[in-house]
């Protein structure tokens, strides 16, 4: 197969680009909805888990994570690992129930030792701990999720939004009523 250069759109725009020396997929042009598969084929080897929560908890499940839109030109930087984590959008807190299930429609992984996270062979790291404990907190590491370096730069992914890629999050400004109170 010859080596072709990977286009690639720039989240929010129409605007591409390439991204050259990537020759892994066929097509010169992925639709939106090939950039969807490819970041939840990514960690599912089986949607059986998902479609049960679907259905049974009505449930709404996403990805979160700051690189999630270029997911489908590979890891470029492999010192940066990508981080996300799985919210399962279950507001039952039942979902608790189906870690069986879950971890039988996972790619390869392995846990990492002493948090709520696992590491695939791809090289993502997924926080699951909504997933594992339904927590109304969930607790992940607000740099690795949240912030590309020092930039905020979030991207999210729904389950049911498959026409969609990963879409980028504009910054959100947060104020925290406790410590800064009348704000």
């Amino acid at each position: 197969m010859p080596e072709t250069n990977r286009i690639a759109y720039q989240p929010g725009t129409e605007n591409a680009q390439s991204a050259e020396g990537d020759n892994r997929f066929a097509a010169i042009q992925l639709s939106n909805r090939e950039r969807h598969m490819i970041l939840w084929d990514s960690i599912f080897c089986d949607y059986k888990w998902i479609e049960e929560i679907v259905r049974d908890f009505s449930a709404t499940p996403f990805l979160i994570g700051t690189r999630l839109d270029a997911l489908h030109l590979g890891n470029k930087d492999d010192s940066k690992p990508l981080y996300a984590a799985l919210i399962s959008g279950d507001i039952s807190g039942d979902v608790i129930y189906t870690k069986d299930v879950f971890f039988s429609c996972l790619k390869p992984h392995k846990l990492v030792e002493g948090t709520d996270e696992i590491l695939f062979d791809s090289g993502i790291i997924l926080n699951i701990s909504d997933i594992l404990n339904c927590p109304e907190l969930i607790p992940v590491d607000i740099k690795q999720l949240l912030y590309d370096g020092d930039k905020l730069g979030s991207t999210y992914s729904f389950w049911r939004d498959v026409g969609g890629a990963p879409r980028r999050r504009a910054a959100i400004f947060y104020i925290d009523e406790i410590s800064n109170p009348g704000r």
